[in-house]
């Protein structure tokens, strides 16, 4: 089974970035395509080129994301991050607060290291915990919340 992001979320990217690569086009009309020169439109025009590169990235990596789910391991990729565990390396689910929130993951059994998967939907949460054991209370209710 695989998960990924909501297609309107995924569809959220493009059209983010649609008016900022309408600006650069403006910018690029106004200026009759010469080379950055030093006034507002051209840095106007910077600046909108700037974010149309940001959501490009952003765009990529969600489109990019999913967590696959087969009878001998769980894959996840996100951009360019490929990683896999086998369903007996991992000893159970595990959370770390990070700066950007929540995370959610599973525990490798050798090392420990808690390896946090790009997405929980809930439903993924529910199959995960039936396999590993539930987060503990608060976790979960922030989690599902």
């Amino acid at each position: 089974m695989t998960y990924r992001h909501p297609l309107a979320y995924r569809l959220m990217f493009p059209i983010l970035i649609t008016p900022f690569v309408a600006v650069v086009w403006w910018s690029l009309l106004f200026t009759g395509f010469k080379r950055f020169r030093y006034d507002p439109v051209s840095f106007v025009g910077a600046t909108a080129l700037i974010m149309v590169i940001a959501l490009a990235i952003g765009s990529w990596r969600v489109w990019t994301t999913r967590v696959t789910l087969t009878d001998k391991w769980i894959e996840w990729i996100r951009g360019g991050k490929y990683q896999s565990l086998g369903w007996d390396q991992i000893s159970k689910l595990g959370y770390r607060h990070f700066l950007g929130g929540l995370k959610v993951g599973l525990v490798d059994r050798d090392s420990g290291l808690l390896h946090p998967l790009p997405l929980m939907p809930v439903s993924l949460y529910k199959m995960l915990s039936e396999r590993f054991g539930n987060l503990p209370q608060d976790i979960e209710a922030e989690l599902l919340h």
